[in-house]
């Protein structure tokens, strides 16, 4: 049987290294064998897959591996994906209007005058405001190929959030974070708890990150939202995810399900495209018509 030599590249590896230990030590009590770096090195060059923490330089890979991490699909695609998957009581309202016009229906469409507005480039709930169309506008460098607009749901301001990796659950946890009205929007990382996810949300993100896996997605992170009795997707992150927050406050639970993803992993990395089937797909334009 032929082995499938496996590297994890973290460029924030100082932060993380007792935990990547204790995973390696625990796939091996597998019979897995894993290595894991800060920089490309003879072990990455050498890997049939490399799973990153965080986006690197594409020069550093070769067309013939798995590189799952990649930041290949943006905000609107990710969520055009999970559209294709997810039952809609289970998405969050979105859209992307191409015109005033087309804002004017949609918000007509959803009986409101308010809405989320989200730079694809937004993190830590920076680049993120609610706009009343009456006294604003959608900001003059929005992009409709990549910018979204969303329904503000105004139920619950709790972010729940559901980590993955190649179609296992990790964890489930939740942030008491604050609506966006409130003064304290930003403060988004004070005490992380775990909640169990329903099983037919459960059931279905598994499908979604297994599909987002034939994007060069690995280890995602799904925002949700309670509103109206049901979770509801939010966002869906596909980089630099696991480290800051989660593991620091759950690495027990992380230690036993990511050896978990990766042993799916295993079985299912023929899912994933090469290098250079993903460089080769979305260097064209008009990619995004496939989903």
């Amino acid at each position: 049987m032929t082995t499938i030599k496996i590297c994890i590249l973290d460029k924030a590896l100082p932060l993380n290294e007792e935990f990547y230990d204790k995973l390696v030590s625990n796939l091996k009590a597998q019979n897995i064998t894993i290595t894991y770096c800060r920089r490309p090195n003879e072990d990455s060059k050498n890997a049939d897959i490399i799973i990153l923490a965080a986006p690197m330089s594409t020069k550093i890979f070769s067309f013939n591996q798995i590189v799952l991490g990649l930041r290949w699909i943006n905000r609107k695609e990710r969520l055009l994906i999970a559209d294709k998957i997810m039952s809609p009581e289970f998405m969050a309202r979105w859209a992307s209007p191409e015109s005033e016009e087309e804002l004017t229906e949609t918000l007509a469409a959803w009986d409101t005058d308010e809405y989320i507005f989200k730079y694809d480039s937004s993190a830590g709930r920076r680049g993120v405001s609610l706009i009343n169309q009456k006294t604003g506008q959608i900001p003059e460098n929005y992009s409709s190929e990549k910018d979204i607009i969303m329904e503000y749901l105004n139920d619950d301001p709790y972010t729940y959030k559901a980590d993955m990796f190649c179609g296992v659950l990790l964890n489930s946890w939740f942030l008491r974070t604050t609506d966006i009205n409130h003064e304290e929007f930003n403060n988004y990382t004070s005490n992380p708890t775990n909640f169990d996810l329903p099983a037919d949300v459960k059931m279905q993100l598994e499908e979604l990150s297994r599909e987002l896996m034939k994007y060069g997605s690995g280890y995602i992170s799904i925002d949700l939202m309670k509103f109206n009795g049901h979770y509801k997707i939010i966002e869906i992150n596909t980089n630099t995810v696991g480290r800051n927050i989660s593991w620091k406050h759950f690495s027990d639970n992380y230690l036993v399900t990511y050896p978990a993803g990766i042993k799916e992993l295993l079985e299912t990395y023929t899912v994933a495209p090469t290098f250079e089937t993903l460089w080769g797909k979305f260097r064209t334009k008009d990619w995004i018509k496939s989903i």
